[in-house]
């Protein structure tokens, strides 16, 4: 089977504290690993400034995603083109494993 090259490197994986999220760098895109019933992250979103954390960590918390794994890319593009590429190769499966 010819795999086609990955878009980018996986993401890093990391327990989603707010220690941990003060100190990322502005701009860099993170994933909660929760998702919704529709199998949607609870929470994505790109890092603002550090003036705009305190008030974008309340709604973090009220999503109820502190303290669970989180993904984080490069950018949201990163993101975009990392999920593309993996649900692709899921409905490669799908149809390659003569379920479709």
């Amino acid at each position: 089977m010819n795999q086609p090259d990955r878009p980018i490197a996986e993401p890093r994986r990391h327990k989603f504290t707010k220690k941990f999220y003060m100190a990322l760098p502005q701009g860099v895109f993170i994933v909660s690993d929760a998702t919704d019933d529709e199998a949607q992250p609870v929470y994505s979103a790109s890092v603002p400034a550090l003036a705009d954390r305190p008030g974008r960590w309340l709604y973090i918390e009220a999503a109820g995603v502190n303290g669970r794994f989180c993904s984080i890319f490069e950018s949201k593009e990163a993101y975009e083109a990392w999920h593309r590429y993996h649900l692709e190769e899921l409905l490669r499966g799908y149809v390659e494993g003569g379920e479709g």
